[in-house]
């Protein structure tokens, strides 16, 4: 054996499960990432609760995992094709 550590047990239920620094090193880098999904602290103490609990804990949370930060607005050639004769017209004007 390289490493014992003592698991890691669940917030909720107590289960045990996984191993503290395992858990402080994803939650570092989550956090460290900025990441959306956890920059709540609440969300992020998720991570602390085994596999059946934090299933429960993210249905009645009612987290939209696809919501994320707005997208950009998709242009077609068009799009840029009328961008680019406007640019070239204001070049002409100027």
């Amino acid at each position: 054996m390289v490493k014992a550590e003592p698991p890691a047990h669940c917030t909720v239920c107590a289960k045990a499960f996984g191993t503290r620094s395992s858990i402080d090193r994803v939650k570092a880098k989550l956090t460290a990432s900025g990441h959306w999904m956890f920059a709540d602290p609440a969300r992020l103490a998720v991570l602390e609760m085994c596999e059946d609990c934090r299933a429960i804990a993210a249905t009645q949370s009612q987290v939209d995992p696809y919501a994320g930060p707005p997208r950009p607005v998709v242009k077609t050639t068009e799009d840029w094709r009328r961008e680019a004769e406007r640019a070239k017209a204001g070049r002409l004007d100027g």
